[in-house]
């Protein structure tokens, strides 16, 4: 069911109905949309994590699929550039160039 519900299988038979909408109907672009409403919680919260990709590689791609920030606004989040004295905390900049390790 949950595998219905977050748009990973389509229904064989019947309607799932999001806010009206029958998500069986629903195109690539249209989930996209939906995705920050819509999201599967995995417990093994690292399983979800690219673990080729760096820290911030990771983090970007979530920003990226579930904001409509722009490619600065992403980094910039990523790197904490918008911190409280506006400067990028080197052990953050640095920490996310590294793989992710489990």
């Amino acid at each position: 069911m949950a595998r219905l519900l977050i748009g990973l299988e389509r229904p064989t038979q019947g309607k799932i109905l999001i806010d009206g909408e029958d998500t069986g109907k629903w195109t690539y672009n249209q989930w996209r949309r939906h995705r920050t409403k819509i999201q599967a919680v995995f417990q093994d919260a690292t399983g979800s994590l690219n673990r080729q990709f760096s820290v911030a590689r990771n983090l970007e791609d979530a920003l990226r699929n579930l904001t409509k920030l722009t490619s600065q606004e992403r980094k910039a989040r990523i790197l904490g550039a918008d911190g409280p004295d506006g400067h990028q905390p080197q052990a953050v900049g640095h920490s996310c160039k590294k793989p992710v390790r489990g």
